[in-house]
């Protein structure tokens, strides 16, 4: 069965909340969204969360890695960050929503 594409043009902080949905019906614990929407309130101190995910490219995240960097957060966190939009961007993906990928860091 075709992937029904959305109509409306939705934000990254959009499509990130139809995401930690998504992540609730498949049985992630209550801890995991709670570590999911933290990332995402941090990642926006870095990258704007309300860009339209089909304006997002590789180099707003290699900006915010950057920024992230600039800020002295630590590699540890930047990893956590980068794993978490990782996963939201696989998950966005495969809903037709975007063909961009996370940078190495």
């Amino acid at each position: 069965m075709p992937k029904i594409k959305l109509e409306k043009a939705v934000t990254f902080s959009e499509a990130f909340e139809s995401f930690l949905l998504s992540k609730r019906s498949e049985g992630l614990s209550d801890k995991t969204i709670t570590t999911y929407k933290g990332h995402l309130s941090c990642i926006g101190h870095h990258f704007d969360i309300f860009k339209q995910l089909s304006n997002v490219n590789r180099s707003d995240f290699e900006q915010m890695i950057s920024s992230m960097r600039e800020s002295e957060l630590s590699s540890n966190s930047i990893a956590s960050y980068t794993r978490t939009l990782k996963s939201f961007l696989s998950w966005a993906r495969r809903e037709g929503l975007t063909d961009v990928r996370m940078p190495r860091y």
